[in-house]
């Protein structure tokens, strides 16, 4: 079965429409046979009234006065007959379209009885309409003669008729079915115009430009559009919540930590070297735990269909301001190659927590130099960032402590956290001074796609 509504409601209406169509064809070729053969009876028996008005009782065997006017009656086999016979005698007078043929009435008539209509066959089997009466006719000596009269005439030319009939009412009913089909289709279209109205209002949430279904809704859409109100609304406060209690629980976590590593300071003062260094270990995982967590809670989850045109060398160059500010960043070489027209699809506030990341790791362990460069290809745009520093170590995201440790974990996982969400990609590798190196595959802004407001 289909799932289009509208091909299905379409698909009802012509098979509605076919079914009613017979069946009404059915009861009008009904109604017009009927109508024929009450037509032919009621000719039939002016017929017969003619017959009995030319019967000459008086001649010694049943004879008329004159031809009867129609024709067809001197034709042979023509298909209209008249007979008149003597039930006593069983002498007939019959016209000549009978030929050598002889009508089959039946015996038991009443004399003086209304006309009956009946059904006879002739002699090749045709069915034949018929009237027939018995009626004593006075003879000029006062006696009374009685003869049977029947006027027949063969059904194949009603038959005829119904055919061409049948054939012209179908082919009318068969251009009005099409027509009542299409005029279906267009009302079934205007009737499924709403659900097109609620869908360009779900794909401006999905795409971020409202909050919930706004707008006017006919009643029999109006408890959908509440209902899906309600589960949006439902699902943004969830959202919020769930962010909130996220980033309250990180942030409180940092003081206790903070006074933890206070504590293991002095440890290490008063000479407790091996308890200072597990309280610093349990410490070091646990920032690197919440710093993760609130990494993720300023994450701003968009919708798949939702679009975003933020200019990237501008971000950077907002990044590289700051970090200069940094002990780490103040004395690096900075190098850039950017394209100051190039626009990513990504929020500003992911962008801006991307590239700091990558940046802010990248001047905490170059030596004197990093090199950023931006590349347009197809769809995407490829950020390059690579440092002078001891690189990755093999086979991991990390690079090697001098005391033994690894770094530059915590920071890639949120920025692969980021690039999932937003449909980027990263690669690590090795610049070719031997140091990190970055790429960042991010998707180009659509053509038209306005700049969002920068993050605060």
């Amino acid at each position: 079965m289909t799932s289009s509504i509208r091909l299905r409601l379409t698909l009802a209406t012509i098979i509605t429409l076919s079914i009613a169509m017979a069946v009404f064809g059915v009861l009008l070729i009904e109604i017009f046979t009927a109508h024929l053969e009450r037509q032919a009876r009621a000719n039939l028996d002016n017929e017969l009234t003619r017959l009995i008005a030319l019967v000459e009782p008086d001649a010694p065997q049943p004879l008329l006065t004159q031809d009867m006017p129609d024709p067809r009656y001197a034709i042979p086999l023509s298909g209209l007959y008249w007979q008149v016979s003597d039930p006593e005698t069983g002498q007939i007078a019959a016209s000549r379209s009978l030929f050598d043929q002889a009508l089959d009435i039946p015996a038991a008539l009443q004399p003086g009885a209304p006309p009956i209509a009946l059904k006879l066959e002739d002699a090749g089997g045709t069915i034949l309409l018929a009237t027939t009466r018995r009626l004593g006719f006075e003879r000029a000596d006062g006696s009374t003669r009685t003869l049977d009269l029947v006027v027949a005439e063969r059904r194949d030319r009603l038959e005829l008729a119904i055919a061409a009939f049948r054939f012209d009412l179908f082919r009318v009913l068969a251009i009005l079915v099409v027509m009542l089909a299409v005029a279906g289709w267009i009302q079934v279209s205007v009737g499924l115009r709403p659900f097109s109205g609620l869908r360009q209002r779900l794909a401006g949430v999905r795409e971020g430009r409202e909050r919930r279904l706004v707008g006017r809704f006919p009643r029999e859409v109006k408890p959908l559009v509440d209902e899906v109100n309600e589960l949006l609304d439902a699902q943004g406060h969830a959202i919020t919540y769930a962010r909130a209690r996220a980033s309250d629980l990180a942030h409180g976590l940092q003081t206790p930590l903070t006074v933890l590593g206070v504590e293991a300071r002095k440890l290490r003062q008063a000479g407790l070297d091996e308890p200072a260094l597990r309280i610093e270990k349990l410490v070091e995982t646990m920032a690197i735990t919440v710093h993760h967590q609130l990494g993720l809670a300023r994450l701003r989850h968009r919708a798949r269909a939702e679009h975003c045109a933020t200019p990237l060398a501008a971000t950077i160059e907002k990044v590289i301001a700051t970090l200069r500010l940094t002990p780490d960043g103040e004395s690096l070489h900075w190098t850039r190659t950017l394209d100051t027209a190039l626009t990513v699809d990504l929020d500003p506030a992911d962008l801006t927590e991307m590239c700091g990341i990558v940046l802010e790791n990248a001047s905490q362990w170059a030596k004197s130099e990093i090199r950023i460069e931006a590349l347009h290809k197809g769809d995407y745009i490829h950020l390059i960032v690579e440092d002078d520093g001891p690189g990755f170590a093999p086979d991991t995201a990390h690079r090697p402590r001098p005391n033994g440790g690894t770094g530059y974990g915590l920071g890639l996982r949120i920025v692969s956290e980021i690039a999932e969400i937003n449909g980027a990609s990263i690669t690590r590798g090795a610049s070719q001074s031997g140091g990190a190196r970055v790429e960042i595959a991010l998707r180009a802004a659509y053509p038209g796609t306005a700049s969002p407001p920068p993050p605060r």
